[in-house]
């Protein structure tokens, strides 16, 4: 083998790893998010699951599943939420605003979030929402990355990476984000 055959192999292998680590972010835009909302729903009523009730879990949450519950024909909604704790370096999360989850008893549920990076925030949420007995429980998110530990039953795209959605805007949404999914990972 010679040198030029050895450096071309290694620059290769190099520039995998580093692509790996360093990928160049995916943007998303209000076009592909109306396009996901319009799949999801027709992908929901082949599948003859017609919810009773949507509950938006989170920001990302509230906009994709305000989005979702009028195009399945104006369901009704919730809201619920997560807060984020520091406790001198350790952080934690808590489910916040989960009063609403009483009406949930004997109705099939819709648990809408914007993003599932690693799962645990909406294994979190399901189980809370379990609890409430609903009928039925179904989750959707606009994507889910491949290394999640939780799939939601629906979603438009699975992605390698966070993808940066429209509704993330702004330093203040951004820094608030990546600390949620800091906690996450």
């Amino acid at each position: 083998m010679d040198y030029l055959s050895l450096s071309i192999g290694v620059i290769g292998t190099l520039a995998s790893i580093l692509g790996l680590y360093f990928s160049v972010p995916s943007f998303s835009s209000w076009r592909s998010v109306r396009v996901a909302v319009q799949d999801l729903a027709k992908k929901m009523s082949i599948a003859g699951f017609k919810p009773d009730l949507v509950i938006m879990y989170g920001r990302g949450g509230a906009i994709f599943g305000g989005l979702l519950a009028g195009n399945l024909g104006n369901i009704p909604v919730i809201s619920i939420d997560r807060e984020v704790i520091d406790n001198n370096g350790t952080t934690e999360t808590n489910l916040i605003h989960t009063y609403s989850l009483r009406s949930v008893q004997g109705k099939r549920v819709l648990l809408v979030t914007g993003e599932v990076a690693t799962g645990s925030q909406l294994a979190d949420a399901k189980r809370a929402i379990l609890k409430k007995n609903p009928v039925e429980l179904k989750t959707a998110s606009y994507y889910v990355c491949e290394t999640s530990s939780t799939y939601p039953d629906y979603y438009w795209k699975e992605t390698k990476n966070i993808i940066h959605v429209p509704w993330r805007f702004g330093k203040s949404y951004r820094r608030t984000s990546k600390r949620a999914l800091d906690v996450s990972v």
